[in-house]
């Protein structure tokens, strides 16, 4: 085979493989993965305390964060990974109550095909749990309570 050849049919593997990828995973299209995601969380909690968060991904830490009472907010960026297999989690505290669950979730079209702006996932904490923003809906949906610690 030529060298021309062989150049030629790697690289419609490779375009091949890159297509495939995407096809594969759910609600994420082709050229998402250079777009920027962001997760917002803000503080709802009624009795004026600080809500400690500390959100991970398999490859980022994102560290310890208070939110300030009142609607304080804390929001993170980051690009979806080639595979689209992107997933962040947060530990939430507050008083003795503990809570743990998947806030942005690229393979299952960002925890339900739920979040809203088409970029963004807003969570939001209240003393009964945390709400999710449905975009579609145009409201917040009940999506988790608190546990203890």
């Amino acid at each position: 085979m030529k060298q021309s050849t062989k150049i030629l049919a790697c690289l419609l593997c490779c375009v091949l493989l890159f297509t495939s990828v995407f096809r594969c995973s759910g609600n994420i299209s082709r050229n998402n993965f250079l777009t920027r995601y962001h997760v917002q969380i803000i503080n709802e909690l009624a009795d004026e305390r600080y809500l400690d968060v500390h959100c991970k991904s398999k490859d980022n830490d994102l560290g310890l964060q208070h939110i300030e009472p009142n609607g304080g907010n804390y929001m993170f960026s980051f690009r979806i990974n080639f595979g689209a297999t992107t997933l962040f989690w947060c530990n939430f505290w507050y008083r003795n109550l503990h809570a743990v669950f998947d806030v942005f979730e690229a393979s299952t079209g960002f925890i339900g095909g739920r979040c809203g702006g088409g970029d963004t996932c807003t969570w939001k904490a209240q003393v009964d749990g945390f709400y999710l923003y449905n975009n579609d809906e145009q409201k917040y949906e009940y999506r988790y309570p608190w546990g203890t610690s």
